[in-house]
């Protein structure tokens, strides 16, 4: 959906849209403060980088 703002320029347009029937992250890949996934550790020097792993 497009959204033109009548009181503001002709070139200001927003974008939105809305996910009606819920969205679900892909198994494994769920960062909500209610999760228990693990989160993904990326840093090349990290001792606990899972990149390979996850």
């Amino acid at each position: 959906m497009i959204w033109s703002f009548a009181n503001l320029d002709e070139a200001a347009h927003l974008f939105t849209g809305a996910l009606y029937n819920q969205y679900q992250p892909p198994p494994g890949f769920c960062f909500d403060i209610l999760c228990a996934d693990e989160p993904i550790i990326d840093g090349k020097h990290s001792p606990d980088n899972n990149v390979k792993r996850r």
